[in-house]
């Protein structure tokens, strides 16, 4: 039996959210930025708020959920 150090769980636990975030910008940039980006700051901001609260966790199904919404499996847990 193999021993993990704290260390070594931190690592795992710190690599695998660092491959989360990089999924998900990935998806921001694909499925919902403009080609040529942004005009403003203002507006960049309004519309990655509303990539996050309306289609990243209502409308998009995530693979990790079972193919359901984050607020889908929210629902179901209680």
């Amino acid at each position: 039996m193999t021993r993990r150090s704290f260390s070594t769980d931190f690592k795992l636990e710190a690599a695998g959210l660092v491959l989360e975030m990089e999924r998900f910008f990935r998806s921001l940039k694909t499925e919902w930025m403009p080609e040529h980006g942004y005009t403003s700051q203002g507006q960049a901001e309004a519309d990655v708020l509303r990539y996050l609260t309306d289609y990243y966790n209502h409308q998009r199904p995530h693979s990790y959920n079972g193919y359901r919404t984050p607020a889908e499996t929210e629902s179901l847990a209680g």
